[in-house]
């Protein structure tokens, strides 16, 4: 398994890989900065991370599984702070998603204007294509135009076989509420997403089971509900 961990006593948070079972985990990134959110390639090859670039710019990177030299895929106009917070305003987990055929990556990024959003990164060059989920109008206006930092997108579940995103989205933190789109083989929107849940919960997480046919999700009321 691959975890960002910040050992007791230093800063930043990095990266570390660990056998199940026995045995001491073994640190991958040395970088500054904060890394996290890792993601293993499909192929077992590649570990995808995020590194922190105060004080609004996160890095895209790539790493072999067994250790090596880092690559930088691209910067991104994004505040790590809405990763690395510990609060009900936390971008929810999972941050990257890679195609089956290991050739994208997933992730976010933020505006224009403030909120946050989708994008696809070519794993070759880095190149960064918008991911535009809302087309049709009327969907997007029931779900609001999310005009400011505290919205936006999250918690990119990958089914797979690939052909499937569930995330979460949010007109008004920590509210949230859960779609599905399917993919096309080049990892972009074949349709308008479909809505799965609405409440007033906030998402802290999502995964698909193995089958690809359910989801589970990690929720708490929102800061609202609760009063506080």
């Amino acid at each position: 398994m691959a975890f960002a961990w910040q050992e007791s006593g230093k800063t930043p948070s990095k990266i570390f890989v660990k056998l199940i079972g026995s045995g001491q985990p073994m640190r991958l990134t040395t970088g500054e900065g904060n890394d996290f959110a890792p993601a293993w390639s499909p192929d077992g090859r590649y570990i995808a991370f995020l590194r922190s670039r105060e004080p609004l710019n996160t890095i895209v990177m790539l790493i072999p599984s067994l250790g090596g030299r880092e690559r930088e895929l691209t910067r991104l106009p994004l505040n790590p702070g809405r990763f690395l917070a510990r609060t009900l305003w936390t971008v929810p987990p999972p941050r990257l998603a890679w195609s089956p055929d290991n050739e994208w990556l997933l992730t976010l990024q933020q505006g224009p204007p403030e909120a946050v959003r989708i994008i696809r990164i070519s794993v070759e060059n880095g190149e960064r294509t918008p991911f535009n989920l809302f087309t049709d109008s009327s969907t997007a206006s029931a779900q609001g135009n999310l005009p400011n930092a505290a919205s936006g997108d999250g918690g990119l579940a990958l089914s797979s076989d690939g052909r499937s995103l569930a995330f979460a989205r949010s007109a008004v933190l920590p509210d949230s509420n859960l779609f599905v789109v399917n993919l096309s083989a080049e990892m972009l929107p074949a349709g308008p997403p479909r809505s799965v849940h609405f409440d007033r919960s906030s998402i802290r997480g999502i995964a698909w089971a193995p089958d690809g046919h359910d989801l589970a999700r990690d929720n708490s009321p929102s800061a609202r509900n609760d009063g506080i």
